[in-house]
């Protein structure tokens, strides 16, 4: 996995993981994520406070492992919602 350096984020940004796991990700260090449970959701916010903390928040934001898929601000609202 190579680093890219030099790419510029326009926050928040949206992502899912294969629709069970949506993050919406506020800055380099912090997010918010949804996971989905039974017939309940858990709201877990996230502050990347170790230097693999921020790795993970990258890793999601980058897309290169094929797992983390931009979704659009309506697709994650319309889930925040049911998670209410």
């Amino acid at each position: 996995m190579f680093l890219k350096f030099n790419v510029f984020y326009v926050f928040p940004q949206y992502r899912k993981l294969q629709n069970r796991a949506y993050y919406k990700i506020v800055s380099e260090m912090e997010m918010e994520e949804l996971n989905r449970l039974g017939k309940g959701w858990l709201r877990t916010y996230f502050v990347g406070k170790s230097f693999l903390d921020r790795c993970l928040i990258r890793d999601i934001l980058s897309g290169e492992t094929g797992h983390y898929v931009p979704i659009s601000e309506a697709d994650y609202k319309q889930i925040d919602l049911l998670a209410k």
